[in-house]
């Protein structure tokens, strides 16, 4: 921001973030954008489902579209979550033949004889994946990583999987550690109602010939496809007056990151050079984080539910907040809009973070080969797994964050 207070530079150099890094006015980067149903407003919207509460209390959730009250009266609803919408991030990042962005990452790839390869970023917990572990390289690499994040050395797991620090990561099997996600992104819809499913539903030819014609009605009837629709059922079909994709990058955990163990000793400052390896990493963490909250993810979400940007000259905005600094007249935080700042300039800042002299990452030319094998094998000795076939399969083919986009979990 050398251009004044909320403007950025079009000369895209190493050092353009470092007022945010360095200082401590600026709390988090907030990128927003408006969005319609394709069809506007009119239209109806497919929102995230989610399960029913196995709880028998008559307030309990009972499943389809997580509808939240808010304070003005109002009901919002959530369009994609935050782990669907991480999902989506990484599958834009790390698509086939997108490597203007997917060589921004080390590239520490695997590969499942017969069934294809995957980014470490992709991977389910990505660093904690049990899966992955089961290569004995990886396995040696993250537990000296994993040792290093236990004195406070994040360079390590950067260089490494810096997936594992921006999405976080919770490794519960051996060091315990936990690291909260620094970039967070969700799509939220308000003014929302909901309404029910309105499909007919004939029946099959064959069932009226048996005479089971209406058992088979009474059946799709409760799953919403009866000629006359059950109201009781829960729904994930809204509508709604506004709807907003909303990314935050939080700047202090940032901040805090270490390249080096933190310094011994009562009071002991760090050194000038300490200082410097540490701005390396965090310029080149804060660089990937923009990257995920900047990208553009694909109109069509799930079925019955696509997304274009509103006609609104701030549709899409990026704004910082600043800590302690408060509107007089709102008591709110003040925030600067971020002009110029765009995809493009975060991509060539992220060549530059991750360039020779500055943060150097771990690439390894062919991917690390996990068998299915190891995976079953693994899952029976856990002592948790009935059917080891269908752990397996989930084990490695689960989306990261665990959760499938537009089918809740």
């Amino acid at each position: 921001m050398k251009q004044g207070a909320g403007k950025m530079s079009n000369a895209v150099t190493i050092n353009m973030f470092d007022e945010i890094l360095t200082g401590n006015v600026y709390s988090t980067v907030v990128v927003k954008e408006r969005l319609q149903p394709a069809g506007g407003f009119g239209h109806h919207v497919a929102a995230a489902q989610y399960p029913s509460s196995t709880s028998t209390s008559p307030d309990s959730f009972r499943g389809g579209a997580n509808i939240i009250p808010c304070g003005d009266g109002t009901m919002a609803v959530i369009i994609d979550s935050i782990a669907s919408a991480a999902n989506r991030r990484d599958d834009v990042i790390f698509k086939d033949g997108n490597e203007r962005m997917s060589s921004l990452f080390p590239a520490v790839n695997f590969e499942i004889p017969g069934e294809g390869c995957f980014h470490i970023a992709q991977a389910p917990h990505r660093s904690a994946c049990a899966s992955i572990r089961l290569n004995a390289e990886v396995e040696k690499i993250l537990d000296e990583a994993m040792e290093q994040m236990k004195r406070g050395n994040l360079a390590p797991l950067a260089r490494f999987d810096p997936s594992s620090i921006i999405g976080g990561v919770w490794d519960s099997r051996k060091f315990h550690l936990k690291m909260t996600r620094i970039v967070r992104s969700e799509t939220v819809g308000f003014g929302a109602t909901t309404e029910q499913q309105m499909n007919v539903f004939g029946g099959s030819a064959a069932a009226k010939v048996i005479g089971h014609d209406l058992i088979e009605s009474k059946q799709a009837a409760s799953s919403g496809h009866g000629r006359v629709p059950n109201v009781d059922l829960p729904t994930n079909k809204v509508r709604v007056t506004s709807i907003e994709s909303t990314s935050t990058v939080s700047i202090d955990p940032i901040r805090e990151l270490r390249s080096r163990p933190k310094s011994t000793g009562p009071g002991r400052p760090r050194t000038a050079e300490e200082k410097e390896e540490d701005l390396k990493l965090q310029r080149y963490i804060l660089g990937l984080c923009l990257l995920k909250a900047l990208v553009t993810t694909p109109s069509h979400l799930r079925s019955g539910c696509d997304l274009i940007q509103t006609d609104d000259p701030d549709a899409f905005t990026v704004t910082l907040a600043c800590r302690n600094q408060k509107d007089r007249k709102t008591g709110q935080d003040i925030v600067e809009r971020v002009a110029g700042l765009d995809l493009e300039q975060v991509i060539e800042f992220c060549n530059l973070a991750k360039g020779r002299g500055q943060f150097e990452v771990m690439d390894f030319k062919k991917p690390f080969i996990v068998k299915k094998e190891s995976v079953i094998e693994d899952s029976a000795r856990s002592g948790k797994a009935k059917d080891k076939k269908k752990v397996a399969k989930s084990e490695i083919v689960a989306e990261t964050e665990g959760a499938q986009p537009g089918v809740e979990g």
